[in-house]
């Protein structure tokens, strides 16, 4: 059965609209698909959808391709029989057809919205949420059924250590050691690294070693194991 589409207009004030069109538009998302994914999460009652999204474009990482691209596709295609089939008339194929395949350095791709995407990584997307590492076939020379979800699988990739620096003055690191101080402000405006670190810790809640530092070469470590974010470059560091 068609499922109908309605087209959906509403009045928003201009500088929170210009404000989310930059925020969006450097990350390879579309404002529409952003708001799909609100209108979705209030229906559905289950605000993951956008979060995955918002956090991604403040992240500026692969994990927000791949929770852009995981709604992408299911919004395009189901898999059935082994292999991806269109759900719409959106791009190349009619509905119900096969989706079309290209062949892009040796990889069996898909065309989503001007770029391509190993087929194989796109099955592997659509029926698990994420990607942690490299798809891979069971059986490569397989003809049948190759990009089945049952001939697929991950190489893992080995996940870099990432941590924290806190320089501490004099009354911080007195309160510290007290454990009397369970928080940070880091400002990380001109701290990439550190940026990248925070947004991972709200993004995955994986906790994260804090390495301490003051006067006299006193080093010291906590563990970092909550953060939120106030502005754009600021944020909250909960520790152990």
């Amino acid at each position: 059965m068609k499922r109908a589409t309605q087209i959906i207009q509403f009045r928003a004030d201009e500088d929170t609209y210009a404000r989310a069109q930059e925020r969006v538009k450097d990350c390879g998302l579309l404002l529409p698909d952003v708001m799909r994914a609100a209108l979705k999460s209030v229906a559905d009652a289950d605000v993951s959808p956008l979060a995955d999204l918002i956090n991604g474009v403040s992240s500026g990482s692969d994990y927000l391709n791949q929770a852009w691209l995981f709604q992408k596709c299911h919004e395009l295609f189901e898999y059935r029989d082994g292999g991806l089939f269109r759900k719409s008339r959106k791009g190349m194929g009619e509905k119900g057809t096969p989706v079309y395949v290209r062949t892009r350095e040796g990889e069996e791709c898909v065309l989503i919205q001007g770029n391509h995407y190993p087929l194989k990584d796109i099955v592997w997307l659509m029926a698990n949420g994420s990607i942690a590492g490299e798809v891979e076939y069971k059986n490569p020379h397989r003809v049948n059924m190759k990009h089945s979800i049952e001939n697929l699988m991950v190489n893992a990739a080995p996940e870099k250590e990432v941590f924290l620096t806190r320089y501490l003055k004099g009354s911080e690191k007195i309160d510290v050691i007290k454990s009397k101080q369970r928080a940070f402000v880091f400002d990380t405006s001109k701290d990439e690294n550190a940026k990248k670190v925070i947004e991972k810790l709200i993004n995955t809640e994986k906790t994260v070693p804090l390495l301490l530092r003051g006067d006299d070469d006193w080093v010291a470590s906590r563990t970092a194991i909550h953060a939120f974010k106030l502005t754009d470059n600021q944020y909250v560091v909960s520790i152990s």
